[in-house]
């Protein structure tokens, strides 16, 4: 039998003595390794299946949205009559209550909507006390809707403008929730939720600012 050289010997004791305490940690690493490994493909399979329900929820959507459009678009019956030019006279107990004259009017079953209009009230008057404009407007059943760039025009020069305004023909008064501006001897006068009594010329409003011009 060989003699195996002691310093051989020696130096191979110290060095499975030493693995033996390292191999531990190194296993530990390992394991931290392949734990990150698992734990970011787990993540990316997450978020890509996250995204994809996303994308199919939009999708969804959006698809709905665009049905319910055309719906609408289908569901909308087309005007009864159509005329260019177009003037009105409202009457009560036989004397005058306005005149609309409008670009364009389209007659539907409840309602007539116009396109660039001006109403003259004179309610009962034989001289007219209020004129009233919009860039469209609606009448229905004798009430009076106002779109877009809206004024009104007092006889004695007061002037409203707001982006709607609603003439009611039983209280007689043109109202509006939204904010307006009013320009009255050399007054501006701003606010919300206007009333307007065109008969008595007697305005209300809420969260009033007033400037002097």
């Amino acid at each position: 039998m060989g003699r195996v050289n002691k310093p051989v010997v020696i130096i191979l004791g110290a060095f499975l003595l030493r693995y033996r305490k390292i191999y531990p940690q190194i296993s530990q690493i390992a394991q931290i390794k392949n734990f990150l490994k698992i734990t970011s493909v787990k993540s990316v399979k997450i978020c890509v299946i996250c995204g994809l329900v996303f994308l199919l929820l939009l999708g969804f959507f959006l698809l709905t949205n665009e049905e319910e459009e055309k719906e609408r678009v289908v569901d909308a019956p087309p005007p009864q009559i159509e005329v260019a030019a177009f003037r009105l006279v409202e009457t009560r107990e036989g004397k005058k209550e306005w005149v609309i004259e409008a670009e364009k009017a389209s007659q539907f079953e409840e309602k007539t909507e116009l396109s660039r209009f001006k109403t003259e009230f004179y309610l009962g008057s034989e001289t007219k006390s209020l004129t009233l404009s919009g860039d469209s407007g609606v009448i229905s059943r004798g009430n009076i809707e106002a779109f877009k760039d809206v004024r009104a025009k007092a006889l004695s020069g007061m002037e409203v403008s707001t982006p709607y305004l609603r003439w009611d023909s039983d209280s007689k008064k043109i109202t509006t929730p939204d904010s307006a501006v009013i320009v009255d001897e050399g007054l501006i006068i701003k606010g919300k939720n206007l009333s307007l009594d065109p008969e008595k010329e007697k305005v209300e409003m809420e969260k009033v600012r007033i400037e002097i011009e």
